[in-house]
């Protein structure tokens, strides 16, 4: 890995530090003057697709507020390329590194969560304007109006009780939600 970085980014990592992907794997990427996060992902036309979005949706928000992590281009300008990594074709990118402390493992207060909800807020303000037809198109369980996606995994739930309001919130859904949901105002949102 540290060979790919030298010859398609010029850059010298002194380490490479494995981070926590929930599916992809992510690298931190340290040189002498500057951090970044190497990012490959188990290669499909689907996930080239949206990593390819995404990093239009990160160019689009980093143009007016540089609190983003900021794509960055291989040598031939291209900002997603694919390449062998340990026996497996991966796409691959790389983002700038945003210094900060992670939500887990700050201390809570209420002036946090405003900032948080001021941030976000204006986050999904600004991608009123992005338009994206990958990222619309795409089903998936995080997003609430795929919630159904999640139905099945009820029943894996152990406690009786637990399921038993995990279901009702269901129910809950499908009967005030899913029959305006047509209707609804919808956006491009941050869903982490």
């Amino acid at each position: 890995m540290k060979k790919l970085l030298q010859t398609q980014f010029a850059i010298n990592p002194i380490e490479i530090k494995k981070l926590w992907g929930y599916d992809n794997s992510n690298y931190l990427v340290k040189t002498k003057d500057i951090q970044y996060v190497f990012k490959t992902y188990i290669k499909n036309t689907e996930t080239l697709a949206l990593v390819e979005a995404e990093n239009k949706a990160l160019l689009f928000l980093h143009n007016t507020n540089n609190n983003f992590p900021k794509p960055i281009k291989f040598k031939d300008g291209s900002y997603v390329k694919i390449f062998e990594i340990e026996g497996t074709e991966r796409i691959c990118r790389l983002l700038s590194f945003l210094e900060g402390e992670l939500l887990g493992y700050v201390t809570h207060t209420k002036i946090l969560f405003q900032s948080l909800g001021r941030f976000i807020a204006q986050l999904d303000l600004q991608l009123q304007s992005f338009n994206n037809n990958t990222i619309k198109a795409r089903q998936w369980q995080w997003d609430i109006q795929y919630l159904h996606l999640n139905k099945k995994y009820i029943k894996d739930i152990p406690s009786a009780k637990d399921r038993s309001l995990i279901s009702y919130f269901f129910q809950q859904y499908e009967e005030n939600v899913m029959p305006v949901q047509s209707v609804l105002r919808k956006s491009i949102i941050h869903g982490d």
